[in-house]
């Protein structure tokens, strides 16, 4: 619980919060034990009510998205994909996609890198010319390279991420090719 998200750079330690929300609920009882079994998503389904307060503040949620597995869960709930087109470079503002709970793929990457980089991560967006779709690049805790693309939570299941990559072009390569044609 303690080692999720990086350390030195995040202002919350998300699982210690979702344990202290569960409990504030009374949802912490001898039937249901958080940490008999311990896995950081099923604690934030338990956990995170976004009907509440505790989610309207764009600048706190994005503090509380301090690790890959926060940001995903997150965006696997909340975010949905809105289809328009946009030219490279005509990405939505994070602040924008938190506020309307929606955007295209372009703009979803744009969030996932937006927390991750606050929090302490390297991550970038990757711009598909080729397939007209965007994706987040980014390096976990160790270094390892992977991808996030929001926009398959309808054709895959939990979770969309990808990888591990030796890097940014193999990453680039591999969603290239495994993106669906049309025959």
């Amino acid at each position: 619980m303690l080692d999720e998200g990086i350390k030195e750079k995040r202002k919350y330690c998300t699982p210690l919060q979702a344990l202290l929300w569960l409990g504030m609920k009374q949802l912490a009882s001898k039937d249901y034990n958080p940490l008999e079994n311990y896995s950081l998503r099923s604690l934030l389904v338990k956990a995170w009510d976004f009907s509440t307060d505790d989610w309207k503040d764009f600048g706190k949620v994005t503090d509380r998205l301090n690790s890959v597995e926060a940001v995903t869960y997150y965006m696997f709930s909340r975010i949905d994909y809105v289809y328009y087109f946009s030219n490279p470079g005509d990405i939505v503002t994070a602040n924008k996609v938190f506020n309307s709970n929606g955007g295209n793929c372009c703009d979803q990457a744009s969030f996932f890198v937006y927390c991750l980089t606050k929090n302490g991560y390297y991550a970038r967006v990757i711009e598909l010319g080729e397939i007209s779709h965007c994706v987040a690049f980014f390096r976990d805790k160790d270094g390892q390279a992977y991808t996030h693309n929001n926009t398959l939570k309808k054709l895959v299941t939990y979770p969309i991420i990808q990888g591990p990559f030796s890097s940014y072009n193999e990453a680039k390569r591999s969603v290239i090719a495994a993106w669906p044609r049309k025959r």
